[in-house]
C-alpha cells in the first residue's frame, strides 16, 4: 500500500520502493532525518530514480555534500538504485556503490510464487526530459540565481501553502493525467507482473491495472510502496 506520512512514530517496514527524492544542492536536515529514520525502520530500500539530480548539481557534487549521511544506511540496508531521468546511468560512476548493491533502468521483485514487480522510473516509457547540455547549464546557472535571491525558498514555501489549501490528497493528484501512458505499457507485460514507476510525482495504487505509482519526496509529503 502507499503511504503518505507526516511526523508520527514509523513501525517496522518492510522492503521499501521510494521515487523523486531530488536532493538538491540546498541541503534539509529535516527531510534528511527522516530519511533516515525511514532507511533504519525498513528491511530493504529500493530507489526507484531520481534520487538527486543532475539539472542542478554534477554526481561528484552530490557524493561529497552532506547527503552523503544517508549512504551507509542505504548500503546496509542492501539498497537498489534504478536510474532515472534526473540522475542518468552515464551521469554516474562506480561510486553509486556507496550506497547501492544493484544499480540499472530496470529491476525484477518477486513478492509471491507467481507474482513479481517490474521497477522502472518511468521516463523510458513516457514523458522523458530534456538531455542537452547547454540547457542543463543555464538550468544549474538558473537555480544558483534563484537560490541567492531566495526565490528557491519561495518556491517551496509556495508549494506547502498549496498543500495545505488543497490537503494532500488534491495536491498529489494534479499530475495524474500523465500516469495514463504506464497503464497501456503494464497491460502489455506478461500477465505476472504489475509496473512500479515514479517520475509523474503522482502516487497511484491500482494493482487491478497491474500499475503502482510510488509518488514523491518533497514539501513534506513522502509516498512510499511498502512491501
Amino acid at each position: 500500500h502507499i503511504q503518505a506520512i507526516r511526523n508520527y512514530h514509523m513501525k517496522k517496514l518492510g522492503t521499501i520502493i521510494l521515487s523523486d527524492i531530488h536532493c538538491t544542492k540546498v541541503f534539509d536536515q529535516k527531510k534528511c532525518d527522516y530519511l533516515m529514520r525511514l532507511f533504519e525502520q525498513s528491511e530493504q530500500v529500493i530507489i526507484n530514480g531520481d534520487f538527486w539530480s543532475y539539472y542542478i548539481q554534477d554526481f561528484d557534487s552530490f557524493v561529497n555534500s552532506k547527503w552523503n549521511k544517508l549512504f551507509p544506511a542505504l548500503k546496509a540496508k542492501n539498497c537498489v538504485y534504478i536510474h532515472g531521468n534526473h540522475d542518468r546511468k552515464h551521469w554516474c560512476d562506480d561510486r553509486v556503490n556507496l550506497f547501492s548493491v544493484y544499480n540499472d533502468y530496470e529491476f525484477l521483485f518477486p513478492i509471491s510464487e507467481n507474482k513479481e514487480l517490474y521497477i522502472s522510473h518511468g521516463h523510458l516509457i513516457s514523458n522523458d526530459s530534456i538531455q542537452n547540455e547547454t540547457y542543463i547549464k543555464f538550468n544549474r546557472a538558473l537555480f544558483d540565481f534563484n537560490r541567492l535571491n531566495r526565490s528557491y525558498k519561495f518556491y517551496i514555501l509556495l508549494n506547502k501553502i498549496l498543500l495545505k489549501i488543497f490537503k494532500e490528497q488534491r495536491y498529489s493528484s494534479f499530475l495524474k493525467y500523465l500516469n495514463k501512458p504506464y497503464y497501456e505499457f503494464a497491460s502489455n507485460l506478461p500477465e505476472n507482473q504489475i509496473l512500479v514507476t515514479g517520475h509523474t510525482h503522482a502516487p497511484e495504487f491500482l494493482p487491478d491495472k497491474k500499475y503502482i505509482n510510488v509518488g514523491f519526496v518533497n514539501f513534506g509529503l513522502s509516498y512510499y510502496l511498502n512491501i
